[in-house]
């Protein structure tokens, strides 16, 4: 499973939101549109507006990116890409057909899936501290932090860090922790699957005991019992 997860993450897949051809989605471009509060990385509600931007940032590298963000007329360039492609993508198959009725919401739930695609498929940690070992979920790593190592340690160049894919970068991030024998990794995935049977079996058992069974006597009806 994890070597699966790396192949996606090492060549994900291409992505096209409203004809629009969206590079892989990096640290950077995550960090840029938090920059700007996009609500496809921070809580809110996604519009048009946020689309349309967050579409513009996301088919340039993430440098590019950020030289567009400083542009004094950053609104007028967002408004005539917008334009560009509703007429592009609302141009009929044919010349005498109606003009195609589109809906943002369906570009919206596109491009979050993009998003979301790109921030899965990577390894959990589990810290190494004499012997006991703490789980730490790679969400509360902050993703300056991630890019830090990648420059400190492993010295990827600040570009290459930023413009790698997401779910690349958290993978060399992780697997560094593993050889160094800070940290061992875990297929998240096939952990939350035993941790979901392990309570299931708890509940089988405390309804078993409640209903007047012994302890000694339990024995598991589900497939679980097997594994």
């Amino acid at each position: 499973m994890l070597r699966e997860d790396y192949l996606r993450a090492a060549y994900p897949d291409r992505h096209t939101v409203l004809g629009v051809s969206l590079r892989d989605y990096s640290i950077g471009h995550d960090l840029l549109l938090e920059r700007i509060r996009s609500p496809f990385v921070v809580p809110g509600r996604a519009g048009a507006d946020d689309l349309f931007i967050a579409l513009l940032i996301c088919s340039m590298d993430a440098g590019e990116a950020a030289e567009l963000l400083n542009q004094p007329d950053l609104t007028g360039a967002v408004a005539d890409f917008a334009a560009r492609q509703l007429r592009a993508a609302s141009k009929p198959a044919r010349w005498w057909q109606p003009a195609r009725a589109l809906n943002p919401d369906d570009y919206i739930a596109a491009f979050a899936r993009y998003v979301g695609e790109a921030k899965q498929g990577w390894p959990g940690l589990d810290w190494n501290k004499g012997d006991s070992s703490e789980v730490v979920q790679l969400s509360s790593h902050p993703l300056h932090v991630i890019c830090i190592t990648l420059m400190s340690e492993l010295h990827f160049t600040e570009r290459e860090a930023l413009e790698m894919p997401y779910a690349r970068a958290h993978w060399h991030y992780v697997t560094h922790f593993e050889q160094t024998g800070k940290a061992s990794l875990f297929d998240r995935v096939e952990r939350a699957k035993k941790q979901t049977e392990a309570n299931a079996m708890a509940e089988e058992f405390h309804a078993f005991l409640k209903a007047g069974g012994r302890p000694q006597a339990f024995v598991p009806t589900k497939s679980w019992a097997s594994n």
